[in-house]
Protein backbone atom coordinates (compact mmCIF):
# COMPACT_ATOMS: atom_id res chain seq x y z
CA UNK A 1 0.00 0.00 0.00
CA UNK A 2 1.35 3.43 -0.93
CA UNK A 3 2.08 5.86 1.88
CA UNK A 4 0.36 9.22 1.62
CA UNK A 5 2.47 12.08 2.94
CA UNK A 6 1.86 15.78 3.09
CA UNK A 7 2.85 18.93 4.90
CA UNK A 8 2.59 22.67 4.54
CA UNK A 9 4.53 25.66 5.68
CA UNK A 10 3.67 29.02 4.23
CA UNK A 11 6.17 31.79 3.65
CA UNK A 12 4.94 33.30 6.90
CA UNK A 13 5.81 30.84 9.66
CA UNK A 14 2.87 32.04 11.79
CA UNK A 15 0.65 30.11 9.35
CA UNK A 16 2.71 26.91 9.53
CA UNK A 17 0.52 23.81 9.50
CA UNK A 18 1.78 20.27 9.79
CA UNK A 19 -0.23 17.21 8.95
CA UNK A 20 0.99 14.33 11.16
CA UNK A 21 0.83 11.44 8.69
CA UNK A 22 3.64 8.88 8.77
CA UNK A 23 6.63 9.91 6.71
CA UNK A 24 5.54 13.56 6.38
CA UNK A 25 8.18 15.70 4.77
CA UNK A 26 8.39 19.44 5.25
CA UNK A 27 9.00 21.73 2.28
CA UNK A 28 9.56 25.37 3.20
CA UNK A 29 6.79 27.59 1.91
CA UNK A 30 4.94 24.78 0.14
CA UNK A 31 2.23 22.19 0.46
CA UNK A 32 3.71 18.90 -0.73
CA UNK A 33 1.81 15.61 -0.84
CA UNK A 34 1.98 12.19 -2.50
CA UNK A 35 -1.07 10.09 -3.30
CA UNK A 36 -1.63 6.56 -4.60
CA UNK A 37 -3.33 5.83 -7.94
CA UNK A 38 -6.70 5.32 -6.27
CA UNK A 39 -10.13 6.71 -7.20
CA UNK A 40 -10.42 8.63 -3.91
CA UNK A 41 -6.99 10.30 -4.19
CA UNK A 42 -8.01 13.33 -6.31
CA UNK A 43 -10.73 14.19 -3.78
CA UNK A 44 -8.30 13.84 -0.89
CA UNK A 45 -5.78 16.08 -2.67
CA UNK A 46 -8.50 18.66 -3.40
CA UNK A 47 -9.66 18.77 0.24
CA UNK A 48 -6.08 18.99 1.52
CA UNK A 49 -5.33 21.98 -0.72
CA UNK A 50 -8.60 23.75 0.06
CA UNK A 51 -8.08 23.32 3.82
CA UNK A 52 -4.49 24.60 3.58
CA UNK A 53 -5.50 27.66 1.52
CA UNK A 54 -8.35 28.49 3.92
CA UNK A 55 -5.89 28.23 6.82
CA UNK A 56 -3.76 30.85 5.02
CA UNK A 57 -6.80 33.17 4.72
CA UNK A 58 -6.98 32.93 0.93
CA UNK A 59 -10.08 34.32 -0.78
CA UNK A 60 -12.91 31.80 -1.25
CA UNK A 61 -12.84 32.28 -5.04
CA UNK A 62 -9.17 31.34 -5.17
CA UNK A 63 -9.74 28.34 -2.90
CA UNK A 64 -12.52 27.09 -5.17
CA UNK A 65 -10.57 27.69 -8.40
CA UNK A 66 -7.41 26.05 -7.04
CA UNK A 67 -9.36 23.06 -5.73
CA UNK A 68 -11.06 22.60 -9.12
CA UNK A 69 -7.80 22.88 -11.07
CA UNK A 70 -6.00 20.47 -8.76
CA UNK A 71 -8.90 18.03 -8.91
CA UNK A 72 -8.79 18.03 -12.73
CA UNK A 73 -5.03 17.43 -12.86
CA UNK A 74 -5.06 14.76 -10.15
CA UNK A 75 -8.01 13.01 -11.79
CA UNK A 76 -6.09 12.93 -15.07
CA UNK A 77 -3.14 11.25 -13.33
CA UNK A 78 -5.36 8.53 -11.88
CA UNK A 79 -7.87 8.10 -14.73
CA UNK A 80 -5.70 8.48 -17.83
CA UNK A 81 -2.24 7.50 -16.60
CA UNK A 82 -3.13 5.08 -13.78
CA UNK A 83 -0.29 6.56 -11.79
CA UNK A 84 0.39 7.68 -8.26
CA UNK A 85 0.91 11.43 -8.20
CA UNK A 86 2.41 14.17 -6.11
CA UNK A 87 1.23 17.72 -5.66
CA UNK A 88 3.01 20.92 -4.76
CA UNK A 89 1.39 24.28 -4.01
CA UNK A 90 3.21 27.51 -3.23
CA UNK A 91 2.04 31.03 -2.55
CA UNK A 92 4.60 33.31 -4.20
CA UNK A 93 3.90 37.01 -4.26
CA UNK A 94 0.56 37.51 -6.05
CA UNK A 95 0.51 33.98 -7.51
CA UNK A 96 -0.55 30.54 -6.37
CA UNK A 97 1.54 27.94 -8.16
CA UNK A 98 0.24 24.38 -8.38
CA UNK A 99 2.03 21.36 -9.80
CA UNK A 100 0.98 17.74 -10.23
CA UNK A 101 3.59 15.15 -11.16
CA UNK A 102 2.71 11.69 -12.41
CA UNK A 103 4.33 8.87 -14.36
CA UNK A 104 2.82 9.86 -17.71
CA UNK A 105 4.80 11.16 -20.67
CA UNK A 106 2.42 13.44 -22.59
CA UNK A 107 3.50 16.89 -23.70
CA UNK A 108 1.22 19.92 -23.58
CA UNK A 109 0.90 19.71 -27.36
CA UNK A 110 -0.47 16.17 -27.06
CA UNK A 111 -2.95 17.13 -24.33
CA UNK A 112 -6.43 17.86 -25.63
CA UNK A 113 -8.03 21.01 -24.23
CA UNK A 114 -11.83 20.87 -24.46
CA UNK A 115 -14.07 23.67 -23.27
CA UNK A 116 -16.09 23.23 -20.08
CA UNK A 117 -14.26 20.23 -18.61
CA UNK A 118 -10.84 18.73 -17.99
CA UNK A 119 -7.94 20.80 -19.25
CA UNK A 120 -10.40 23.34 -20.67
CA UNK A 121 -11.28 24.27 -17.09
CA UNK A 122 -7.59 24.51 -16.22
CA UNK A 123 -6.93 26.67 -19.28
CA UNK A 124 -9.88 28.97 -18.46
CA UNK A 125 -8.90 29.52 -14.82
CA UNK A 126 -5.10 29.69 -15.07
CA UNK A 127 -3.04 32.76 -15.85
CA UNK A 128 -0.58 30.29 -17.35
CA UNK A 129 0.04 26.54 -17.37
CA UNK A 130 2.29 24.02 -19.00
CA UNK A 131 3.91 20.60 -18.93
CA UNK A 132 7.51 19.61 -18.44
CA UNK A 133 9.16 16.21 -18.43
CA UNK A 134 10.61 14.83 -15.22
CA UNK A 135 12.74 11.82 -14.39
CA UNK A 136 9.55 9.94 -13.44
CA UNK A 137 7.17 11.20 -16.11
CA UNK A 138 5.69 14.67 -16.39
CA UNK A 139 4.81 17.66 -14.25
CA UNK A 140 1.81 19.82 -15.11
CA UNK A 141 2.12 23.28 -13.57
CA UNK A 142 -0.48 26.02 -13.19
CA UNK A 143 -0.31 29.63 -12.06
CA UNK A 144 -3.40 31.23 -10.51
CA UNK A 145 -3.33 34.96 -9.68
CA UNK A 146 -4.33 35.83 -6.13
CA UNK A 147 -7.42 38.02 -5.96
CA UNK A 148 -8.22 37.80 -9.69
CA UNK A 149 -10.48 34.76 -9.27
CA UNK A 150 -13.93 35.58 -7.89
Amino acid sequence: MAVETHSIVTAESKHAIRFPEPGAQLASGALVACFPAAPESPGRARRLLADALRACDCEPGLVDAAALVLSELASNAVRHVGSPFSIRATLEGATLRLAVEDHGWLSRAAMVVRQAHGLGVVDALAADWGVKPTARGKLVWVELPLGAVN
